[in-house]
């Protein structure tokens, strides 16, 4: 990596030296852009993950098997019934998916003749009842269930280990 960086470093100097005002200007965002690239440190925030994507950013799982996922977050409006998408939203920064919901509604609100009244979502939504006149509901967690342990009398015990 550190000779990675070195040679960025070099070719970036170089063209820089080699070209005029008109194409230095043009090319001024690109140069930054590597830079940044080769500059940053793992513990850094606002990391460039992919340099022809720079919008990319990292999600956290909090999985074992997968910790991270890279990409945009997108909200996804759909009908109860039939699943016809109704709206779409991508979200340029990593936010809770209560934030998004007043975003996704809107773009679906736009494209419909009545406004949407009720949004069954999951319960990644918890923490608003009501976005732009739309209630929200969201599923109760299941409910645990009890198993009973059935206790056997010593009679039974006895009984088992005589006829083994």
């Amino acid at each position: 990596m550190k000779r990675l960086k070195t040679i960025t470093g070099i070719l970036i100097r170089d063209l820089s030296r080699n070209m005029n005002e008109v194409q230095l200007e043009k090319y001024k965002e690109t140069f930054e852009l590597f830079l940044k690239v080769s500059d940053q440190k793992q513990k850094d925030s606002n990391k460039i993950y992919s340099l022809h994507e720079q919008h990319i950013y990292a999600i956290a799982k909090g999985k074992d098997h997968k910790k991270y996922e890279y990409g945009t977050k997108a909200s996804i409006v759909m009908t109860q019934k039939s699943n016809v998408i109704v709206g779409v939203a991508s979200h340029k920064t990593n936010e809770h998916d209560s934030k998004t919901l007043k975003a996704a509604l809107t773009h679906a609100n736009k494209h419909r003749t009545k406004p949407i009244k009720e949004a069954i979502c999951d319960r990644g939504y918890r923490g608003k009842k009501e976005v732009n006149g739309t209630t929200i509901c969201i599923p109760d967690k299941p409910k645990k269930k009890r198993y009973q342990i059935s206790k056997r009398t010593e009679s039974e015990e006895v009984q088992k280990t005589r006829s083994h």
